[in-house]
């Protein structure tokens, strides 16, 4: 993990993951889109 691109796509990644666990339980909230929406701007 020396490598802060796929230190960052793994994050993203796993705020994704997080997204669908917390819209399958019907629980959504807007900051892991917002975090997902900030990780992405800043790779490209």
């Amino acid at each position: 993990m020396d490598d802060p691109l796929i230190a960052t796509e793994a994050l993203i990644e796993f705020l994704d993951q997080l997204l669908f666990i917390t819209k399958r339980r019907g629980i959504y909230q807007e900051y892991p889109t917002s975090a997902t929406i900030e990780l992405e701007e800043v790779c490209v």
